[in-house]
């Protein structure tokens, strides 16, 4: 197999290519992270005040993560 021999300008152009996909990605987990974080947030506001679905979700999330399972007042 024949290696394409790139020129310096196009190596510095896929250069910032890949820069800018990884910072792209990296801006798309954090998004995902901040939306996951508000939706625990929230589940923990309904949990506190009594709803059974969001404490539901709590514990299967514990679960899914490896931690204790929270336990609610009754």
């Amino acid at each position: 197999m024949v290696k394409k021999v790139k020129t310096p300008e196009q190596e510095k152009r896929a250069q910032k290519y890949r820069c800018k996909l990884r910072y792209e990605m990296a801006v798309v987990k954090l998004k995902v992270r901040m939306k996951q974080a508000r939706k625990i947030r929230d589940w923990k506001r309904l949990a506190a005040i009594g709803d059974t679905k969001a404490q539901e979700e709590l514990i299967s999330l514990a679960m899914e993560r490896g931690n204790p399972a929270p336990v609610f007042p009754a």
